[in-house]
């Protein structure tokens, strides 16, 4: 026996989620929870994950239109349909072998075609700081709002194929499109510790009672067992032994301090930045009600960009996605069913330190290091 339950399409077009995340609706079947601590990736593309019975969040198995659509390091569900795309999800546990590979839950996605009537639809949902009230912490503080932009859009039509005095499809060929996109920009707040510039030029002497050592003075002392270094004068370094190439290092690739202070002296206030495009076209023709084919491609492009501590590097996710599915069904009789099934998923997560003062090269050339000898 199977437990599991179905999302219709009435329950998608009906129901409010937070930031239209189809996997949100899971957490509608019994046994489930979004509570948990297992490794994810891809999840910035708009879909959560979820234990099922139990079991890890990533052991579930995500497919659209029966085409595998997993992300298979880290497990996370691949590409992320809008609601307006999905006719229905059915969520099911303790399975045949025919699904295999994941303990938790099979999660399979119906994408809509066309119908014999046109229809069509369009929105976009705003969320912006100005119609926010300021977080109760920061209004303590006497601080502004956080800085907070997203746009969430999307078009969606279908019906059949009609060419007038060519081609009459209305009860043969059907087709449907879905297209969605998503902004959004999040303020933040990054405290960091970097070197003033005294230290820079090798002053130390704002360490107090910390002693600096040179290392090239180390003798043995008669124990046999320590060395013994000579401590720099006033924790001040010689000019002599800096090197050229890491004083570059520094005036390239470290900022200079912007708050008062050895720790906690620099601010970084550049925010997160969130970028989704995905669109699904989905065909369907009937040469008669026992022989049917169909096809369906999806495509997303998703990137994420997360500052750090350090203006100048920044961390870029990128989720892209391209799935495809054709197939064939013939019903030879009540009883008898073929159907012959193509699909390939092809994901796609660099994730890239990107680096927006040098490139590697004109670095290397600039500080005189030299490789590979």
């Amino acid at each position: 026996a199977n437990v599991g339950g179905t999302v219709t399409g009435t329950e998608l077009s009906r129901l409010p989620v937070n930031g239209r995340n189809y996997t949100r609706l899971i957490l509608l079947m019994p046994g489930t929870s979004d509570q948990g601590g297992s490794q994810s990736n891809g999840t910035f593309s708009g879909t959560q994950m979820i234990s099922v019975n139990g079991q890890r969040r990533q052991d579930n198995n995500f497919t659209v239109d029966g085409v595998d659509n997993n992300f298979m390091m880290m497990n996370s569900p691949g590409m992320s349909p809008s609601m307006d795309a999905i006719q229905e999800f059915r969520v099911l546990d303790n399975t045949s072998a025919e699904f295999g590979r994941s303990s938790g839950s099979n999660v399979n996605l119906v994408i809509k075609s066309g119908t014999r009537n046109l229809h069509g639809s369009a929105y976009e949902y705003l969320r912006n700081d100005k119609f926010d009230a300021n977080d109760f912490f920061a209004n303590r503080n006497n601080t502004g709002k956080v800085p907070f932009r997203q746009n969430q859009y999307g078009v969606a039509i279908g019906g059949p194929v009609v060419i007038p005095k060519i081609y009459h499809g209305r009860d043969k060929t059907f087709v449907g499109f879905n297209g969605v996109g998503f902004r959004a920009r999040r303020g933040q707040t990054i405290l960091s510790s970097y070197p003033i510039q005294a230290q820079r030029n090798g002053d130390f002497s704002s360490l107090g009672s910390k002693t600096l050592y040179n290392p090239f003075t180390g003798v043995l002392a008669a124990d046999g067992k320590t060395v013994i270094r000579q401590p720099f004068v006033n924790n001040q370094i010689p000019s002599s032994l800096i090197s050229p190439a890491m004083t570059y290092f520094l005036d390239t690739m470290v900022p200079l301090p912007n708050r008062a202070g050895l720790t906690s002296n620099f601010v970084n206030t550049q925010g997160s930045a969130n970028d989704r495009d995905a669109i699904n076209i989905r065909g369907d023709h009937n040469f008669k009600s026992s022989n049917t084919v169909s096809f369906r491609y999806s495509r997303q492009r998703v990137g994420q960009s997360q500052p750090n501590g350090n203006p100048y590097l920044s961390q870029l996710s990128r989720f892209d996605v391209d799935n495809y599915m054709a197939s064939w069904t013939h019903i030879f009789s009540p009883t008898s069913v073929l159907e012959v099934k193509y699909g390939r998923n092809v994901p796609l997560l660099p994730q890239p330190t990107t680096n927006s003062k040098i490139q590697r090269k004109d670095f290397l050339a600039k500080s005189g290091i030299t490789m590979f000898i």
